[in-house]
């Protein structure tokens, strides 16, 4: 897949070499038990370098099935700042495109929206502008094992939606608050993006 993108690239870009930065797996923040997560931490030195060399494009290939909303954000953010950067550096244009293997849903479609083009299959899962937040309540259960929950907390709001105790309508107005606050910002971010080929 890669050789067949640059060379793709290539024939419509020039000689110049086209950069690859290969975004595969769930997006989250680091942590030492998922290796092969997307997030900035993991993949900023890969961008840098891949605008860094003065290519005649820059190919995100992403399979994704989507996760954390900040680090989609900071990667599209990142991307879009290099691309600004080192067109004014080396005065030429460095087009991105984003290419999408079977998957970019949710967060992994947030990433592709950091491209000026995206590229499919016609078979591949494109979309999906969403935010979701789950969890458990184990209440019921605790009170037929007979097992009571003590929590001790200072400030306020520090034990919402505690999957131990019964659901609060107050925690999860505030919640649904917050994930309206990040859908906006995905949807602002789509608009900008992919406005004009949206239909």
């Amino acid at each position: 897949m890669l050789s067949r993108i640059q060379r793709a690239l290539g024939k419509r870009f020039g000689k110049r070499q086209v950069s690859v930065v290969r975004l595969s797996g769930i997006i989250m923040d680091q942590q030492p038990q998922r290796q092969n997560s997307i997030n900035l931490q993991r993949f900023d030195r890969a961008i840098k370098s891949a605008f860094a060399s003065n290519p005649s494009a820059v190919a995100l290939q992403i399979q994704s099935p989507g996760g954390s909303a900040a680090q989609s954000a900071m990667i599209v953010d990142r991307v879009r700042s290099l691309k600004s950067r080192y067109e004014s550096f080396y005065d030429t244009e460095i087009p991105v495109i984003s290419f999408v293997e079977d998957m970019a849903l949710s967060g992994g479609y947030f990433l592709a929206c950091a491209g000026d083009k995206i590229v499919c299959s016609r078979s591949s899962l494109v979309g999906s502008i969403g935010v979701i937040y789950s969890g458990f309540g184990f209440e019921e259960g605790m009170e037929k094992l007979g097992i009571k929950r003590r929590v001790h907390t200072a400030g306020k709001n520090k034990s919402q939606l505690d999957m131990f105790s019964p659901e609060d309508e107050g925690d999860v107005k505030r919640v649904k608050a917050i994930l309206g606050d990040i859908h906006e910002h995905f949807i602002d971010v789509v608009k900008t993006r992919r406005g004009r080929k949206l239909n």
